[in-house]
């Protein structure tokens, strides 16, 4: 597969390149550990722990990092995140009724809600336009993120965000 730059806990993964009948919404998930993610897969299953792989093979992925996160937030982010977003049903209204950011435990979870909920929970809100609900979009723009690898994607969408050398 392809090289993944090294990742660290609290980095999101983001692809454009799933697609549900024919709508093209792109997948996200949370980095636990550096081979692991936590994702809210797909309808009809539960949220939880998968291997990094699939995230080797997709023709378009960004690697983004929360940048003004302490490393000690970012194993925060990641511990509140396996306590509460594991074994969550999946749901693509997650956050769009009721109140958006409810206290655990939740009753629906879908791939953009559950990396913005493991970080609105440290004081960081990724949902860059602040609708209800929450976007692969939404993440890709957040500016609180920085772009530590890109493919497949147009470098120019992101070119104010690269990561500083």
């Amino acid at each position: 597969g392809d090289v993944l730059v090294p990742l660290e806990p609290g980095d999101l993964l983001i692809t454009f390149s799933t697609h549900t009948l024919g709508w093209r919404h792109g997948h996200a998930a949370l980095v636990t550990d550096s081979g692991t993610v936590l994702e809210a897969a797909m309808p009809g299953t539960t949220s939880g722990t998968a291997s990094l792989d699939s995230w080797r093979t997709y023709p378009t992925l960004l690697v983004l990092r929360v940048r003004d996160a302490a490393p000690e937030q970012r194993e925060a982010a990641v511990a509140a995140a396996l306590r509460e977003l594991q074994e969550v049903p999946y749901g693509f209204f997650s956050g769009l009724w009721g109140e958006k950011s409810p206290e655990p435990p939740l009753s629906s979870v879908q791939c953009a809600y559950l990396p913005w909920y493991a970080w609105l929970r440290q004081g960081f809100d990724l949902d860059s336009d602040g609708g209800r609900l929450v976007t692969v979009a939404d993440l890709a723009a957040s500016p609180l993120l920085e772009v530590v690898q890109v493919r497949g994607v147009d470098p120019a969408l992101f070119s104010d965000r690269w990561a500083k050398e």
